[in-house]
């Protein structure tokens, strides 16, 4: 949209300059009351920038439903990283009742204390005890040996999810086996995206590198990246491409148990390098598109169907980690599930 130019008669008091919105600060969110509210159960896992501990409701409607609870310590730079980018996403995905099928679901974020020290919390769906993220659920129920109907279930959870963050303008920057959830019952598995700790929101956000995790980087955007200037944000065909890519590469490691691309440290992080550097190292790690077949084991075994099924895998799979992205969007947009 072109902007309106400003007028002479326009007089001084109605020309107010518009101010660029930061992240809201930590005094703009509410108080939530983790002592009167919850009861702090177990700690279920510890991050870089904070910890996840299961919790259940005090009180409420919904009162002893299980909740996993994200805190944060309350840092300027928390503030910035998760205020900013993080909620925003969040927010933007918790939309029941689609959250609940592709995406782990917000329930309420706000300032809590927690055994003397401030936070930020996040209240966030609890999957339950069965549940694992991708990479420790394929190899305690698979061995790493899946089914090609498994592997392909496993394919069209991780494609519409990723489709339906991409519908609501949100970029995840970082997906891998360990951010994708598995939620196990009865023999049936519901995969969920987790951590939006690098997501970036269309519209909000510039979007910029960083980057995620550089072993599911795409080498052929990092080459494009190393001509950028420090500020330049990725283009949303790029962000989109970049997440496509990374599915592909997760696709990979559960079916081999490695990485297409090894980067020289998997320790590998922006503070430690800078970006021109990750970027560097990570283009020349390989300088080749990658290899996939799926269900390389036992073909002998595989019915006619399976075969045909495994086909069709390496087929679509292979069209997420083509050179060219608008290739690569295309194909994925005419995936068919």
């Amino acid at each position: 949209m072109k902007r309106k130019k400003a007028t002479k008669s326009s007089s001084k008091g109605s020309e107010k300059k518009k101010t660029k919105r930061g992240p809201p600060a930590s005094s703009a969110l509410k108080s939530i009351s983790l002592q009167r509210d919850y009861a702090m159960i177990r700690l279920l896992g510890k991050g870089k920038f904070g910890a996840v501990y299961l919790a259940s409701r005090k009180s409420g409607v919904v009162m002893g439903q299980f909740v996993a609870i994200k805190l944060v310590p309350l840092t300027p730079k928390a503030q910035k990283n998760l205020l900013h980018r993080e909620l925003a996403a969040w927010k933007r995905l918790s939309q029941k009742p689609r959250c609940q099928r592709y995406v782990v679901c917000l329930y309420d974020y706000g300032v809590g204390t927690y055994k003397g020290e401030k936070y930020i919390v996040l209240v966030m769906e609890y999957l339950g005890r069965q549940s694992q993220d991708l990479e420790h659920f394929a190899f305690s129920q698979w061995q790493y040996q899946p089914s090609p109907e498994e592997l392909h279930e496993v394919f069209r959870q991780l494609v519409k999810g990723l489709r339906y963050i991409h519908s609501q303008n949100v970029y995840h920057r970082d997906i891998k086996e360990s951010n994708v959830m598995v939620q196990y019952t009865k023999n049936k598995f519901q995969l969920k995206y987790i951590d939006l700790g690098l997501s970036c929101v269309r519209g909000t956000d510039p979007c910029q590198i960083p980057v995620g995790t550089p072993d599911y980087f795409d080498f052929n955007l990092a080459r494009r990246v190393l001509g950028l200037k420090q500020h330049d944000p990725l283009t949303p065909d790029e962000l989109k491409a970049a997440d496509i890519y990374a599915l592909g590469t997760t696709m990979y490691a559960i079916t081999y148990l490695q990485h297409p691309i090894v980067v020289a440290s998997a320790e590998l992080s922006i503070p430690e390098l800078s970006v021109r550097e990750l970027m560097q190292k990570i283009v020349s790690s390989t300088d080749s598109v990658i290899p996939f077949e799926a269900a390389p084991e036992n073909k002998d075994s595989l019915s006619a169907k399976q075969r045909a099924m495994v086909k069709k895998l390496n087929h679509d799979i292979t069209s997420l980690v083509v050179p060219d992205i608008t290739e690569r969007i295309r194909n994925f947009d005419r995936l068919k599930l």
